[in-house]
């Protein structure tokens, strides 16, 4: 029943239909379109915990985030020694583990611990294989097939900490068609660094390579709103999430409509809670 499936804040009033004040949407990618799973989660720490060491004690390939996984100390979680992983998690900020972390994001950690620019993260993990990790979806397609027809004055964009690169091999994975999920705009708005830039000039979505801050940085979220041209209805955009502290927390704070996904609690920081992304269609009819 939706009352097992969607749960709206006490605070936030009646719920009204999403399409009836809804006018752009945007979304974050990993860990939000799709559930992460054991196996992918274990893959990126794997990769973080052997980036962290050899930055500690190979920094001469560690400078490399390309060069990580071709010389990875570590081939299974099980052998990354304790004193590593004490570190590491220790400087995380984790809202389950460790709120209280020195670090909210793995970039911040590696720039503060070694120097790291704050594309070092986003270039390390577009490495990985998603395509060996994260089947295609097709209620996930069918999904937004729904929401694109029945409301398609209402555009869905992407914002991500990540790569254009990692963009492109998980909509790949997932089946979906990221072309239909960018914007011209964006890169009118926000050209990208060409510097960092892999995939191509042409970005259409906000991520790491035109960020001015990464998330949970408000500035992060005040870019989709200048896209939205929402600035003054912020509530007018929605941002569909899967973390609180770097989603769903700041964006909240500027205005913004929220909705965590593949989340069990009953109450959050979130404007609405959904136990599956593919219920989404739902708010916007009840």
């Amino acid at each position: 029943m939706e009352s097992q499936r969607v749960v709206q804040l006490p605070h936030a009033g009646p719920r009204r239909p999403l399409k009836d004040y809804i006018r752009h949407v945007f979304w974050a990618v990993d860990g939000t379109l799709y559930r992460k799973t054991s196996e992918i989660r274990n893959a990126q720490r794997l990769l973080l915990y052997n980036a962290f060491a050899i930055c500690r004690t190979r920094p001469e390939i560690g400078h490399d985030p390309f060069a990580v996984g071709k010389n990875m100390l570590f081939t299974r979680i099980e052998d990354v020694p304790k004193e590593v992983r004490q570190e590491f998690d220790g400087l995380e900020a984790n809202e389950a583990t460790n709120p209280n972390g020195k670090y909210r994001s793995f970039g911040a950690m590696f720039a503060g611990e070694f120097g790291k620019d704050k594309y070092y993260v986003q270039r390390l993990v577009s490495t990985i294989d998603f395509g060996r990790l994260i089947a295609r979806d097709e209620r996930l397609i069918e999904m937004f097939s729904i929401l694109m027809a029945r409301y398609s004055g209402i555009p869905h964009n992407i914002l991500t900490n990540g790569t254009m690169e990692t963009a492109i091999r998980i909509f790949a994975a997932l089946g979906l068609d990221l072309p239909r999920f960018e914007n011209p705009k964006i890169d009118k708005l926000f050209p990208s660094d060409p510097k960092y830039v892999r995939a191509g000039s042409r970005m259409g979505i906000l991520c790491v390579s035109n960020l001015k801050k990464q998330k949970p940085n408000p500035e992060a979220f005040e870019q989709m709103l200048e896209v939205a041209g929402l600035r003054d209805n912020p509530r007018k955009l929605l941002y569909v999430c899967d973390s609180e502290i770097k989603d769903s927390i700041p964006a909240g704070q500027l205005g913004i409509t929220t909705c965590l996904v593949w989340t069990e609690k009953t109450q959050s920081t979130a404007d609405f809670n959904l136990r599956a992304v593919y219920d989404l269609p739902e708010l916007f009819e009840k």
